[in-house]
């Protein structure tokens, strides 16, 4: 199994990605991480992101939001363009609106949404990019 690091922008947030031989490989690397966490790993992907908030507590008790915000989970054998364009839209809707913070984008203002859209779609394009880029120097 291959695992790298998916930066987002500039920003100083990125998601572990991991690429697994194959769908069954993937799967025993998703429920190990999950039973790490508490949770149950009774269900079925071809390939999954999960998001998260890492924090840690400062001694005066101001809490700061650590990088890593998730892993994106893949198998070469189910893997495309559009199954890691699905993956990354919800790591993308998660930075947009969980950790950025920014409100949804709304047609009725032409304008405001068009930017917003914008640097949505920025976003989205810095994470699949990154993967392309990573993804070609480990299977070229």
């Amino acid at each position: 199994m291959n695992r790298f690091k998916i930066k987002i922008e500039d920003s100083k947030y990125y998601y572990w990605c991991y690429i697994a031989e194959s769908k069954q490989e993937m799967l025993n690397k998703i429920c190990r991480d999950r039973k790490r966490v508490g949770k149950e790993c009774n269900f079925d992907a071809d390939a999954l992101c999960s998001n998260y908030y890492k924090y840690v507590v400062h001694e005066d008790g101001t809490e700061e939001l650590l990088s890593n915000i998730g892993k994106v989970y893949f198998s070469l054998d189910l893997m495309g363009a559009g199954v890691v364009a699905h993956e990354f839209l919800h790591a993308t809707f998660h930075y947009y609106y969980n950790i950025l913070k920014l409100p949804p984008v709304k047609k009725e203002d032409r304008e405001w949404a068009s930017e917003n859209e914008e640097s949505f779609c920025y976003i989205h394009q810095s994470m699949i990019e990154g993967f392309w880029r990573k993804y070609w120097k480990l299977y070229e």
